[in-house]
């Protein structure tokens, strides 16, 4: 059967340098099997993951700052499916005080 619909999940914000998972689930249960999923996200390398179920996951993390896009495109036998979903990743600012001991 062919892929109707593709719902991807994750955070809408992040801070750089740190990893973020994002997942895929497609419909309807009775989708023909196996599904490759394709990830592609703005300034990292493709991921496809071949051979897959009804559900997929993968994490990137960014080390630049703005909206970072992240595409998931899923494909069986008879149909080709995609959906984006965008992230924005901000810089953690760390304010250090100066350390004042008494005695």
């Amino acid at each position: 059967y062919a892929l109707a619909e593709i719902a991807v999940t994750g955070p809408a914000m992040g801070i750089s340098g740190t990893a973020y998972a994002f997942a895929a689930a497609v419909g309807p249960p009775t989708a023909t099997l196996p599904i490759t999923y394709t990830w592609q996200a703005t300034g990292q390398s493709p991921v496809v993951h071949s051979g897959a179920g009804l559900s997929d996951a993968v994490a990137f993390t960014w080390y630049v700052t703005g909206t970072q896009q992240i595409t998931v495109t899923a494909q069986n036998c008879g149909s080709l499916i995609s959906q984006a979903r965008s992230i924005t990743i901000i810089h953690e600012h760390r304010t250090y005080l100066p350390l004042v001991l008494r005695q």
